[in-house]
Parts: structure tokens; sequence; C-alpha cells
């Protein structure tokens, strides 16, 4: 009975605290006890720029508010000149993402967050700014292009037209050209071409050195910021004359032939007696300068203008040789040099072979071998005259050094018998060639000891008594010691 008691005294108990309490809770609770608001407001991204009337992209949610309990309830905010860059609520504007709409002024924007039953937004954003810059109707070009070419002539001289090789290109809108031009005239400074608006330009006479570029832009553009190229008119006292080849003369003849820079010449195909000329359009005098091999200068003041002179044979042996030819406008290399050509070549006697082709074929045999002849799968190339050939050999004998075999001169060459293991190999040179550059593969001829080992069994009388014998006997070869072990026996 009494712990029935005691277990319900408790129970009382337990119920009168509880009213209590809550009768306490009722009466003391404010606006704020309900609220368990945000202790993060997250962030928002990302900044972005435009000219006027630009329509920026949704302002996302990079992080969503955290912390408290309870619905989120948001707001937007922003702030330009037009608030003086007070916050402002946006009406409407409620969810984690917002889309501005089009703008024309800077302008920040910010998400405020708090929990349903809270009284203060707590949870702020970053800022994020829209920077509006006043619209442009400029899209300029970005590159200029190229026109083309550099020229040349005397005072009055008049250019050909200088063409576009690449157009003005970036953008967009109409094209805008302008032409300068500088010379010593305008201090050489670049000074605008009146008139001068199109693709192309066709200068008209110019006494002087004049440089000429194109620039263009693009409609509603200032600057024009697509500068092409500039192209040289070389303007130079009076000179038409100009070289236009140098040739090897013949005398014999009367033939040319081409003497071109940086060629090698062969002996062979010189003629037996020749000199070099130089061929020119409007010439009136032409000095010729010789540097390496050979040294020497001349000048001819009428054509045909030759080096040494019409009739003088020049003959130049193997060697290696630079020409200089000017062209002037007056005699005795005086005047204007109008034109200049600097050329090297060689002469030579010899134009080597660059392969030497290949051989067969790798053989083997026992002491005195006769190996079938050497054969050529592959004559030698390359160089030009004839062909010069010599077969050399090595072996034991010759400390494996290669030594010439005497009279083997052909494509292919047959040995004879040979005693002991030997490489061969082909050499190849062109006619007026010292060194044997072209070589062939190496075939080699393998020689091991023969086994001669053996019996030979007869009937004879070569006994005391005259009577009838068989004979057996063995006998044993050995190339390698140069003996021969016999053994007879008989009955």
């Amino acid at each position: 009975m009494e712990q029935f008691y005691t277990a319900f005294s408790w129970h009382r108990f337990a119920q009168f605290i509880s009213a209590s309490l809550f009768v306490v809770f009722s009466f003391s609770a404010s606006a704020d006890d309900t609220c368990n608001n945000v202790t993060s407001g997250g962030s928002i991204g990302s900044d972005q720029s435009g000219c006027s009337g630009y329509n920026p992209s949704v302002i996302t949610n990079l992080a969503s508010p955290s912390g408290g309990s309870g619905t989120l309830e948001i707001i937007w905010m922003y702030k330009s000149a037009s608030t003086s860059w007070n916050l402002t609520q946006i009406s409407g504007a409620t969810g984690l993402t917002y889309d501005p709409g089009a703008l024309n002024e800077d302008t920040y924007f910010r998400r405020c967050a708090r929990r349903a039953g809270c009284s203060s937004y707590d949870g702020e954003t970053n800022d994020v700014f829209i920077d509006i810059t006043p619209c442009s109707t400029c899209s300029n070009v970005t590159e200029g292009g190229t026109i083309c070419c550099n020229q040349s002539g005397c005072p009055g001289f008049d250019p050909s037209n200088i063409a576009s090789a690449t157009n003005p290109t970036g953008g967009s809108g109409t094209l805008e050209i302008i032409w300068m031009y500088r010379s010593a005239s305008t201090g050489w400074n670049l000074t605008q071409i009146s008139g001068a608006t199109g693709i192309s330009y066709n200068p008209g006479p110019i006494n002087e050195d004049t440089y000429l570029r194109r620039c263009a832009r693009r409609a509603g553009c200032t600057n024009y910021d697509g500068e092409s190229n500039e192209v040289f008119i070389d303007v130079n006292e009076c000179c038409n004359n100009a070289i236009t080849s140098l040739v090897i003369y013949n005398i014999a003849t009367g033939t040319t032939t081409p003497l071109v820079n940086g060629s090698t010449i062969l002996t062979s195909s010189l003629p037996s007696s020749w000199n070099v000329e130089a061929l020119i359009s409007g010439g009136e005098s032409v000095k010729f300068t010789w540097s390496g091999g050979y040294t020497n200068n001349n000048i001819q003041n009428t054509a045909p203008y030759r080096s040494l002179d019409d009739t003088t044979p020049l003959n130049l042996g193997p060697g290696a040789y630079t020409l200089n030819v000017k062209d002037y406008s007056l005699d005795n290399a005086g005047g204007t040099l109008c034109d200049e050509e600097t050329i090297t070549f060689t002469i030579s006697s010899c134009s080597n072979v660059t392969s030497g082709g290949t051989i067969a074929a790798n053989q083997s045999g026992c002491g005195t071998f006769d190996p079938a002849a050497f054969t050529s799968i592959s004559s030698p190339t390359g160089g030009a005259g004839n062909l010069e050939i010599i077969w050399i050999k090595k072996s034991a004998s010759s400390g494996w050094v290669y030594s010439t075999i005497a009279g083997a001169t052909g494509l292919t060459y047959d040995s004879g018998p040979i005693t002991e293991t030997t490489i061969f190999r082909r050499c190849a040179r062109r006619a007026g060639c010292t060194e044997y550059i072209g070589e062939s593969n190496e075939i080699t001829v393998g020689i091991t000891p023969c086994d001669y080992d053996g019996e030979i069994c007869f009937v004879g009388t070569g006994n005391p008594v005259g009577a009838e014998v068989n004979y057996h006997v063995d006998y044993d070869v050995d190339p390698a010691m140069g003996t021969v072990r016999i053994r007879t026996t008989f009955s």
C-alpha cells in the first residue's frame, strides 16, 4: 500500500509541474521566442557587364542560406545611382535566384533571408555587380590586310596600281578607307592622300622615294585601326638598265649556257674555249669583279659585255668562284648603278656517285674453295661521268685490313680459288673523282677445313716371296697442320 501511494504521489506531482510550466510559458513568451533564424545568407553569382539596355543573365544561387529552422523567407535588394546607392527591396523577388531584366545603369544586387517567425533578415549574401557602360556603335576592323608591291623607277616614274593583296578584316559594318604617304617632302610624316578611299590605289607619277600605306575602319568608328604594310616606291636617277642573266659564252660556236648561282659545273661539260657574258637590257657599261679561286676585274663599255673581253678565253679550272657584275648608266662604270648581281659557282672535275649499290652473295666451302662469281644486285648510282670500279678484300692474312684486288674493275668479280675466310667489297667513283665513296655491302666467303679421312684396299706383289698380298691403307689429312698420317696393313 505504501508503494502504490508513492507512485501515485509522483504521478500527481509530474502533472502539477507540467501544468505549471505550461502556464509560465504561455504568459511569458514574446514574438522572437518563436524565431530560430538563419546564421548564413549563402552566396550568389556572378558579376556581369554590358552596355545600356543590357539584360544580364539570371543571378544564380551559389550557396543557399543555412542555419536556424523553419521555412526560409527571401527578399532581394538592389542599389544604384537612382536609389542614391541605398538598398531598396525589389517587389515580388522572393526566390533563391533572380532575373533582373534590362538595366541602364550600374546596379548592385543582394539576397536577404530569414526563417518564418523571425522579424529580421539576418542572412545577407554578397553583392553582385552589373556594370553598365555606354553602348558603342563601333565594331572596328582587327586586321588591316596587305598591299602590294614595291616598285622602282626614275623621276617621273608612274608606278602600277597598288593592289590589295588581302583586304581588311574583322568587326562589322561598312569599310571606310584612306591612304597615307610619306616622303622627304612631308618630312617623312604620314600624310593623308585626298580622295584616295578605295581598296587599291593608283598613285600617278612620283618624283621622289615614297612610302604608301592603306588604313581602314568600320562605319561608326573614329580610329583607323586597320593599317596595312607599307609599299615603297624607289625613285632613282633615271636608269633603265638591268642585268637579265649571266651566261657561259662558247667562243668557238657563239652559243651560251646559263651560269646559275650556287651551281657546280663539271669541267667535262665546259667548252674548250669560253668566257662569261652579262646579258644587259639598256646598259651603258658593265664592271666584272672576280674573287675566290680567281681574282680580276674588267669594264666593258659596249655590248657584248664579257669577261675578260669579247674573244679572250677565261677557261677557269676546278675551284670555287664569286663573280660580281654591276651595270652603270654611264661609260667606265660611271653615273648611276642601275643593277647589280653577285653569283657563286664551283667548277669541278668530279661529280661522284652517291650510292655504291649492292653485291651478292655470301658463300662457304672447305680447303681450297672456288666460290661462284660475285654478282651485281644494283649498280652504283648518282653523280655524272664514267663509273670507275675497284674490288677490295680482307682476311686473316691481311690482318683484316682491306687491300685492292689488282685487275678487278668490273661490276661483278670472280675471285678464283681461296684457302681462307675472306671478305669482299666493291667500290665505285666517277671519272675525275679521287675517292671511291660508293661502297657496296660486304660479302663473306667462309672457308673451313675439309674432312679427308678414308681408306684404300688393293692387291699387290710387293713382298719378299712375290706372292699376292692384300694391302689396306688408312689415311688422315690435316690441312691446318699440313700433315698426312698413313697406316698400312697387308695379309
